[in-house]
């Protein structure tokens, strides 16, 4: 049976031809006898056979990732939690996305931290008295936790003891622990704890030290200065605001804000809110401004920014939204009353006058057509969303509101059809039982609106490198300009706290504004 799946996957692909569709897309048979679930952020599909009850795990153009069939597959960040009942109790572990085995199937309880960190929990039989974890059945039954092993990119770094563990955060390749007691450890990738004593427990990467800096508390060692030798890929946040600079680990400036604000909060991403007089902006990393503060919210109850491409934000009570350079393209006139949600996804509907519902794009605006139903892939930047336009007819449509999959009563109901997160891979189960898989080829606006991101980060790094602007349009490393031969001017003095800059000719040792020396 498992050959057979793993064949008919593979077929020769059939190309639907979609009406008004803008994106490409193919479409693999998939037999009856099986059902099929999308991990929707790995793209993996869990093929589970009728005739056996064991699952396995395919990508979406239909490799067999994993050899091993299971006879329990439960979805996990970055992974599967998977289990193969063998009349014990610790039988689960921990597959990737790739198939790659990160725990071994020995432990009655997982967890997947982050994309890097697992944890296996070793249970022992107890009593009802004193148990962590208890199983129904015809009895019965409780456990007791034994231990916790600790798993780093799929090696056992280390082992926690039962009162150890009580929760644990991940930033890169570092780790934060809380124990039963409320007591906190920072580990490194080698179970190493940290040296770092901090005056109280944060589940927070960095230490900021009022007038000193910022210490990662994982490592130790103070960041964002010359002698951090922490790298990008190690930790969560890698380039802080300090004063009017954004700097990178080792101090080094990546940008420099175009503006002065009342606050700039913590980055998220690429990207930090501000906020003057009570109303909220947003920054890149580049430090130029992508919103100015004039907005009554941006980002509501989520860390992301820009899902898909697109910015929801409320502005004087109306609901819109803005792409990656700051311009509106679905304009701020849905009152952010009747809007049904404010989290941070390419799309967002609302019930019209006669009951069907709108959908609002965050790349065209108000789509033309109505629905009876709407199904929004939430909390992710899936630029797709399910649609049903009449009973028992259901369709898949992209931003601009062309249909993907047409509403041809070929699927009757939402949950019919599974999309990924990215919006490359739709599962179908259609009227006949029979599933497909589809590919998506998306276009790529939002890809193109990144690499302007980045070239414009590019150039403010150029700016900033200790050279020098020409009048003749040069930039210099020199005192003199090699194109006309003019001298380089003199260096401002700039506040680098508040940005306050000392009328022409004066040499001040502290700013007059803030107190900050120059």
């Amino acid at each position: 049976m498992r050959r057979m799946i793993s064949f008919l996957l593979t077929l020769v692909l059939l190309t639907g031809v979609m009406t008004q569709a803008l994106a490409a897309v193919e479409e693999k048979k998939v037999v009856q006898d099986a059902y099929i679930y999308l991990h929707e952020e790995l793209n993996v599909l869990v093929v589970e056979e009728k005739e056996s009850d064991l699952s396995y795990l395919y990508s979406a153009d239909g490799t067999l990732l994993c050899e091993t069939g299971f006879d329990s597959v439960r979805e996990l960040e970055g992974g599967f939690e998977v289990t193969v009942y063998n009349g014990t109790i610790n039988n689960s572990g921990v597959v990737s996305g790739a198939g790659v085995m990160l725990v071994p199937m020995q432990y009655g309880d997982v967890e997947s931290i982050s994309d890097r960190w697992q944890l296996g929990a070793v249970l022992t039989e107890a009593t009802a008295e004193n148990y962590d974890y208890k199983s129904f059945g015809e009895e019965t039954s409780y456990y007791l936790v034994d231990h916790y092993d600790v798993y780093f990119k799929g090696v056992q770094v280390g082992t926690l003891g039962r009162l150890d563990y009580h929760y644990a955060y991940a930033w890169g390749d570092y780790l934060y622990v809380s124990n039963q007691e409320g007591d906190y450890t920072y580990y490194d990738k080698t179970m190493t704890p940290s040296a770092y004593v901090s005056d109280y427990a944060s589940s927070s990467e960095y230490d900021d030290v009022y007038g000193v800096g910022y210490f990662h508390r994982g490592s130790g060692q103070q960041a964002f200065v010359p002698s951090c030798t922490l790298t990008a890929d190690q930790v969560e946040t890698a380039f802080m605001l300090v004063g009017v600079e954004i700097v990178d680990l080792q101090g080094n400036p990546i940008g420099k804000l175009e503006n002065m604000y009342e606050s700039v909060y913590d980055f998220e991403g690429d990207y930090a809110r501000t906020r003057t007089n009570g109303k909220y902006g947003l920054i890149h990393k580049s430090g130029k401004e992508i919103l100015p503060c004039e907005y009554d919210e941006i980002n509501y109850g989520d860390e992301t920014f820009f899902e898909g491409g697109y910015q929801i934000a409320v502005r004087d009570g109306k609901v819109g939204y803005v792409d990656l350079n700051g311009q509106v393209t679905c304009e701020f006139k849905y009152s952010q009353n009747v809007v049904d949600s404010l989290y941070d996804m390419p799309f967002n509907t609302l019930t019209d006058l006669d009951g069907s519902i709108i959908v609002l794009s965050g790349k065209a605006g108000e789509l033309p057509q109505r629905f009876a139903e709407v199904q929004l892939s939430y909390n992710s930047g899936c630029p797709l969303f399910v649609g049903v336009v009449e009973e028992g007819k259901v369709g898949v449509f992209d931003l601009d509101g062309n249909a993907v999959i047409p509403a041809d009563g070929r699927y009757e109901d939402t949950y019919d059809l599974q999309l990924s997160a990215d919006g490359t891979v739709i599962v179908g189960y259609d009227v006949n039982r029979v599933y497909s898989v589809y590919t998506v080829e998306q276009q790529a606006d939002v890809g193109a609106a990144l690499e302007d991101i980045g070239n414009m980060a590019a150039q403010v790094v150029a700016q900033q490198d200790g050279g020098w602007d020409c009048v003749c349009g040069s930039h210099n490393s020199g005192n003199f300009c090699p194109e006309c031969g003019a001298a380089r001017p003199a260096d401002k003095l700039v506040c680098t706290n508040c940005g306050f800059e000392p009328a022409e000719g004066e040499t001040p040792k502290f700013c007059s504004e803030c107190g900050t020396a120059f």
